[in-house]
């Protein structure tokens, strides 16, 4: 199957001046001539919208302060993602801040799932009075109904597909409310939660003085969940995360500063691209191979004693997170390596938290779909992930009756069922009719632009660090460079996976990096001194106080053996 890269709507390779790129970079992207203001200086004061634009925000505030003067016990239920971390998180500073008696509990992966456990809600109902639900809670009906039987109240705040019924909470607050008004729908549950925060903090008395500070130092906090949740970084989400950096470098917080310090960051170096790649993985460390309270604790630590202790066990997590999502890797390379269009790998010994990050490098690294299941306790648990030109919920579909659940979207989906139906699920996959190869080139990777190599340099570096924060819904620019004259490429990394190669573009030398392709060039038999088709991002290396240009290099290819596919 021949190696293929597309161009995406508008990114002619004729392009000569700046101006015409970022005209092209902004009309993908959405961004219309009356919006540019907004989308390149987004401002507090106009690009925020006022909490109380969101349903029932009253009736939350009311119960919360009636709670809080009469000294209630509030339970917060969050999630073990980054996301549900983070709303915590941030409910739990505004209602200590305000002096509520509070305490929070975070689903373990496995032993409770996502959403409430109705099993928790009954052990620890004689311990609240109130309950607050922060990502999660607005497919819990039943067990909010339940809550109303034992005469307890709750609250949901969540950002998650709306059922047709909600739950009969005192207040639903969620974004896309159907009785609401709130301008901005893809809130994520950490600006969820921050709106609360921010209506909770806005209302207290006069007397406890200014509130401003506490809500800007808690944006930090809903700007880690808006980039981990990959939210559209689009609307009222570039502000949260434009100043929610800014939260993040003046942070305080002992726990950000030892979050931020343990990913190899500086004050002055944190971005989006930067949370999602270092911070996120630490905090997801915790919910996918211990427990969420792990990274829950870091957060809310008030002293840096507390924080460094806690920052180590998330470290620690986390590089035995690497050390299983490598050996599962490698075991289900080898399981999976038995036939059939679709990669299909089951070990009841892996664990579920690993399950979507092994299926999603299998997929990128062989262009194939990559199913894998695991255990979550009593039940088996699969995750699914597809290339460009394949909707792997339709692969799925035909399983349905083996299946327990599942759920997802064209390119991801995930899955439980009895352990005693994985053989006959491995089994249909690998007869499903998905023809791999009759479906001729596939698209490995899109370029935003064609860029010819006059228009490379510094005041392109500018351009494009004008248009961050990038992220979900505004992904850092790919440009495609054609017959690039490659001087060097050598392997580097501790396992020698990831390549460092040398160009010259324009009679000046440019660095590149591509992590995880070393493999790649050496089966395209790509050579020193050769001329080479590259896919990939430019960016700035810091390296020991010296900047220079580089390119992010997501494929690579002989020069003129690359099929291009307009779109």
């Amino acid at each position: 199957m021949a190696k293929a890269w597309g161009i995406k709507a508008g990114g002619r390779s004729d392009f000569v001046t700046l101006e015409q790129i970022q005209k092209t970079l902004l009309r993908q992207r959405g961004v219309k001539k009356n919006q540019m203001d907004d989308y390149f200086s987004p401002q507090v004061d106009t690009g925020l919208h006022d909490p109380y634009l969101m349903a029932d925000m009253d009736k939350a505030i009311s119960r919360i302060s009636s709670a809080i003067q009469k000294k209630e016990r509030i339970l917060v239920y969050g999630d073990y993602d980054v996301d549900g971390v983070c709303s915590t998180a941030i409910l739990m500073s505004a209602l200590r801040d305000l002096g509520a008696k509070a305490v929070p509990f975070l689903p373990h992966r496995t032993d409770n799932g996502y959403g409430l456990d109705g099993n928790v809600l009954r052990e620890l109902l004689a311990q609240y009075d109130l309950l607050i639900t922060v990502d999660c809670g607005i497919s819990n009906s039943a067990e909010i109904d339940w809550l109303n039987s034992r005469g307890k109240d709750s609250i949901v705040t969540d950002h998650h597909l709306v059922p047709e019924v909600l739950p009969k909470a005192v207040a639903v607050l969620h974004p896309n409310h159907p009785a609401g008004t709130y301008p901005f729908q893809f809130l994520c549950g950490a600006g969820v939660s921050w709106k609360l925060a921010m209506a909770l903090l806005a209302n207290k008395r006069a007397d406890r003085g200014s509130n401003q500070e506490q809500i800007f130092n808690l944006l930090g906090l809903a700007c880690l969940g808006t980039v981990a949740d990959m939210v559209p970084l689009i609307g009222e989400n570039r502000v949260i995360v434009k100043y929610g950096l800014r939260s993040l470098m003046a942070s305080n917080n002992s726990g950000l500063k030892a979050l931020v310090a343990a990913a190899g960051l500086g004050r002055n170096s944190i971005s989006a691209e930067m949370i999602a790649y270092r911070i996120a993985p630490l905090i997801n460390a915790a919910g996918r191979i211990g427990h969420p309270q792990t990274a829950l604790d870091l957060l809310l630590a008030d002293t840096e004693q507390a924080a460094g202790e806690e920052i180590a066990k998330l470290k620690q997590l986390n590089q035995e997170r690497r050390r299983i999502g490598q050996a599962v890797q490698s075991q289900a390379e080898l399981a999976g390596a038995e036939g059939g269009n679709i990669i299909v790998a089951a070990d009841t010994s892996w664990p579920a938290g690993v399950l979507g990050l092994v299926a999603g490098r299998l997929c990128d690294k062989y262009q194939r779909p990559a199913v894998v299941i695991g255990s979550a306790g009593k039940v088996a648990i699969g995750s699914a992930r597809a290339p460009l030109g394949i909707n792997i919920v339709e692969v799925l579909k035909p399983l349905g009756s083996l299946l327990t659940r599942f759920g997802g979207h064209e390119a991801a989906a995930g899955f439980t069922l009895p352990i005693e139906n994985i053989a006959q699920v491995k089994e249909a996959l690998h007869a499903s009719t998905v023809n791999w190869e009759s479906q001729g080139e596939k698209v490995k990777g899109w370029a935003d632009i064609v860029l010819q190599p006059q228009l490379v340099g510094w005041d392109l570096i500018d351009m494009l660090e004008q248009m961050e924060p990038y992220g979900q819904g505004n992904e850092r620019p790919v440009f495609m460079m054609r017959n690039i004259y490659l001087g060097h490429w050598g392997r580097v990394g501790k396992n020698k996976e990831h390549a460092k190669l040398i160009f010259n573009v324009n009679d000046e030398l440019l660095e590149g990096i591509a992590f995880g392709l070393a493999e790649e060039i050496e089966n395209c038999c790509i050579t020193d001194q050769g001329m080479v088709d590259v896919l990939g991002c430019l960016e700035v290396n810091e390296y020991n106080g010296r900047r220079s240009l580089q390119m992010n290099i997501k494929d690579i290819g002989r020069a003129g053996e690359v099929a291009i596919i307009q779109e």
